[in-house]
C-alpha cells in the first residue's frame, strides 16, 4: 500500500509544484519575481527531494520492510512539518496585528 501511495502521491507532487512555478512565472505570485524565496515552494521542493529519494531507494536499492516504512514516516512528518511552517510564516510587508485592547494603544 505504502509503495502505491508513493508510486500516486509523487507524480501529483511534481505536477503541483510544477503548476506553482508556471503560475509564479506568469506574474501571479503575490511575491513577484521572489516566488522562489516563498516557504512554500522551499518546504515544496524539500519534501519533493525527500520523496524522490525514497521512491529512488524503494524502486532501485531495494529498501523494504521495516526501513521503507520508517522513511514513510519520516516523509509524512516532514510534510506536515513543512505545512505547518509555510503557513505560520509572516511576509515581512505585512501590517502588525492590532493591539488587544485600546489602553495598549495608548502606550504605543
Amino acid at each position: 500500500m505504502g509503495q502505491a501511495a508513493l508510486s500516486l502521491g509523487f507524480p501529483a507532487l511534481t505536477v503541483g509544484l510544477v503548476a506553482g512555478v508556471v503560475w509564479a512565472e506568469r506574474g501571479s505570485a503575490p511575491l513577484g519575481r521572489a516566488w522562489w524565496a516563498d516557504p512554500k515552494v522551499v518546504g515544496g521542493l524539500v519534501v519533493w527531494l525527500f520523496y524522490a529519494a525514497v521512491l529512488h531507494a524503494r524502486l532501485f536499492v531495494r529498501v523494504r520492510g521495516k526501513r521503507a516504512a520508517l522513511l514513510t514516516i519520516v516523509g509524512f512528518l516532514l510534510t506536515v512539518a513543512s505545512f505547518l511552517a509555510a503557513h505560520a510564516y509572516r511576509e515581512t510587508g505585512r501590517p502588525p496585528s492590532p493591539p488587544a485592547s485600546s489602553a495598549q494603544a495608548d502606550v504605543l
